[in-house]
């Protein structure tokens, strides 16, 4: 951005004004202007600008260091009446929210498990020098598919991963004042499936399922938790000949069954 405190340089209501030039200039030139609309006085402008400035370390809003100048009537050198000339001279030309980088930007570090349920909230920590970033957008995407969360006091952002494709997704974090981060993870379920079992086989390694689903014949694991009901459901199916429904998780040692009912 930049600031003019000369003459007549940000006078856009009587004259196509050096500060319309340069911020609407397509080839390049500032993104906003500070300078004044009328006439300035000698000894008072470069006061003002000096006080823009001074105000960085409590904000970077352009709009909020622009109203420092209010204070300038009383705390700033010179006459009270130059001043308050000043206050109503000098106008800002651009986006008053915009924030000014005084600063590097740099990478943030994500915390993240590599895989996700779909039933359960997925957290995703935002850091920088290990110390939590609040308000940074977290996106989790897949194809068209995707879903935001924007982190709070302690860096987290809880991700609602419902009706999200299986397989891998992407995870991206934005924040004013850092640069963008990506990383990977992948949705493993669980899901519903309608499948056909074929049999049932137990042994040492445990109990698994031979299965059938989207045309593909596939062995499934039984998850530990309930597995007395689900043999039961399961074996049924197998003697009734009977289709069923399966609520299976993509684990990496292959998919899980964790509840299943019959059709």
């Amino acid at each position: 951005m930049e600031t003019g405190p000369s003459c007549l340089t940000n006078e856009f209501d009587l004259t196509y004004a050096i500060s319309q030039r340069l911020v609407t200039n397509a080839n390049g030139g500032a993104v906003a202007y500070i300078g004044n609309s009328r006439f300035s006085w000698i000894g008072v402008g470069d006061d003002f600008q000096r006080n823009f400035f001074a105000g960085l370390p409590a904000t970077t809003a352009i709009g909020l260091l622009h109203d420092r100048r209010c204070a300038g009537v009383h705390l700033l050198p010179g006459y009270e009446r130059y001043n308050r000339w000043s206050i109503f001279s000098l106008n800002l030309m651009g986006d008053p929210e915009m924030r000014l980088r005084v600063r590097g930007l740099r990478f943030p570090c994500l915390e993240f498990v590599a895989t996700a349920r779909l039933d359960q909230p997925y957290i995703v920590r935002v850091l920088q020098d290990s110390s939590p970033v609040s308000q940074a957008v977290v996106t989790a995407s897949n194809g068209e598919w995707q879903t935001q969360a924007i982190t709070g006091y302690d860096g987290s952002a809880a991700l609602n991963l419902t009706g999200a494709p299986m397989g891998d997704l992407s995870i991206t974090v934005t924040h004013p004042d850092l640069l963008p981060a990506t990383g990977k993870s992948r949705a493993i379920g669980p899901i519903w499936r309608e499948a056909e079992i074929r049999r049932v086989d137990a042994d040492r390694a445990g109990i698994q399922a031979h299965v059938r689903w989207d045309d593909v014949e596939r062995i499934v694991q039984l998850s530990p938790c309930g597995t007395a009901s689900l043999l039961l459901v399961l074996t049924t199916a197998v003697a009734t000949a009977r289709p069923i429904r399966l609520y299976v998780a993509e684990e990496a040692s292959g998919p899980v069954v964790e509840a299943a009912s019959l059709t």
